[in-house]
């Protein structure tokens, strides 16, 4: 037994120190990352106040990035720990989105390493009308003011899907669980045809039209079903 016992001891603090040494990989990593930033703000001498937006973005950003290779730990489970993985990594704002809805849990799985946490400060533009579109935005805090086009479909994600239908927005506020951007995400329109500003602090999902597409790279099926659900 005291056999046993010590090999279990040895077995538990042997697991905590990968889990301590791959945790100080993550912060240096993050810490080079910053570095970087850094040297880069002061060497293109950027104006206080932008100097001041850029490092807050940036910072922000590199703490809620992965610094490792998600896909490739998912390529690597079984599928039921695929899914189980995918299940408490993805936000339920993002779940529970009108566009994934009805999509099957080994769908769901490619949606884990594609998300992006982003913030915009308060007066802040996050998307301009007649804009390339690159992303969708999902709001997880705070309010924005979308203007600039009379007919948009507009969900929240907090509503139960049968009550999610289209209505008519001019100067509408959007808060936590709403989304815009989906229809550059599924191919539908190339530009935004509104404007969204940051009506307080803002902490949205961003999800990159480029990951996303190979995030679902040949998925066809797939997209027709978020398509539906978007139009529907």
């Amino acid at each position: 037994a005291m056999i046993f016992g010590g090999g279990f001891y040895g077995y538990v603090i042997g697991n905590l120190s990968v889990i301590i040494a791959h945790s100080d990989l993550d912060r240096l990593a993050r810490e080079e990352k910053l570095g970087a930033v850094s040297a880069w703000l002061h060497n293109r001498k950027f104006p206080k106040m932008l100097r001041r937006r850029l490092w807050h973005f940036y910072k922000s950003f590199v703490s809620n990035v992965a610094v490792l290779d998600e896909h490739a730990i998912l390529t690597d489970l079984s599928p039921d720990l695929r899914v189980a993985v995918a299940d408490f990594l993805i936000d339920p704002n993002l779940r529970n989105n009108l566009i994934f809805q009805n999509l099957p849990s080994s769908a769901l799985v490619h949606l884990v390493p594609v998300p992006r946490q982003i913030s915009a400060e308060k007066a802040e533009l996050v998307v301009g009308r007649g804009e390339v579109g690159i992303a969708m935005f999902i709001i997880t805090e705070g309010t924005a003011l979308m203007e600039g086009r009379q007919l948009l479909q507009r969900f929240n994600a907090s509503k139960p899907v049968g009550q999610h239908k289209p209505k008519t927005y001019q100067g509408e506020s959007l808060r936590n669980g709403d989304s815009f951007g989906e229809e550059v995400l599924l191919g539908i329109k190339s530009h935004y045809n509104y404007t969204v500003t940051a009506s307080s602090t803002l902490v949205l999902l961003m999800i990159p039209l480029n990951s996303f597409l190979d995030a679902f790279k040949g998925m066809p099926e797939v997209i027709s079903v978020m398509r539906t659900n978007f139009m529907e």
